[in-house]
């Protein structure tokens, strides 16, 4: 299976405990008056400034801002639950999909990738894993995972390169690894999950 799906797999176990916490911790009938409150609010809040009620309209606003205060407070337990969760979740995601370096001594060094161990060696920009050589910067792969390699001068360093993406995105590039891979994936999924589980907080 690839690192790929892995983490969306991880990614989905990971979201699902942490709702399971907000299903269990917060009325979700009651957080879902209050989102309505706060829905109908906002309509009534739009009517009253496109009337140019301004008095009206400052009401409605506190209303609202007090409701979503409601909101805030049901979610503070659970909250703090999920921060806990996914703090632990990235921590082995990084440690098993994570980038690596390798300390070179006089050019050669050794790495031990998904549990096997490679010789590495580096002469001037050329780096060599294996059996897999190339001159730095480059991509290559190596045990079933796509690698960015890149060396300083007693240093090799490996970028996982666990999905790449049709287009750059903003601070992750067309190349993610399991931060940038795991924070497009996790929006998605925690939308689904969050439909699909009644969850209003």
């Amino acid at each position: 299976m690839s690192d790929a799906i892995n983490i969306i797999l991880f990614s989905f176990a990971a979201l699902f405990t942490v709702n399971i916490f907000y299903k269990l911790l917060v009325n979700q009938s009651h957080a879902k008056q209050v989102r309505e409150n706060i829905e109908n609010m906002n309509k009534q809040l739009r009517e009253e400034q496109k009337k140019g009620n301004k008095e009206k309209a400052s009401q409605l606003l506190g209303d609202v801002m007090r409701e979503q205060g409601r909101i805030m407070r049901m979610s503070l337990k659970p909250l703090f639950i999920s921060f806990i969760i996914v703090a632990v979740f990235l921590y082995f995601i990084g440690n098993a999909y994570g980038n690596m370096s390798v300390q070179l001594n006089d050019g050669k060094g050794i790495i031990a990738i998904d549990g096997q161990e490679y010789q590495v060696e580096k002469i001037g920009n050329s780096i060599k894993i294996g059996n897999s050589e190339c001159e730095a910067p480059c991509t290559k792969v190596i045990s079933n995972s796509v690698w960015h390699l890149s060396a300083e001068e007693n240093k090799v360093n490996l970028a996982r390169i666990v999905a790449s993406l049709p287009i750059s995105l903003p601070l992750i590039g067309s190349d993610a690894g399991f931060l940038g891979w795991y924070i497009i994936v996790s929006i998605p999924v925690m939308i689904m999950l969050r439909k699909l589980m009644k969850i209003y907080t």
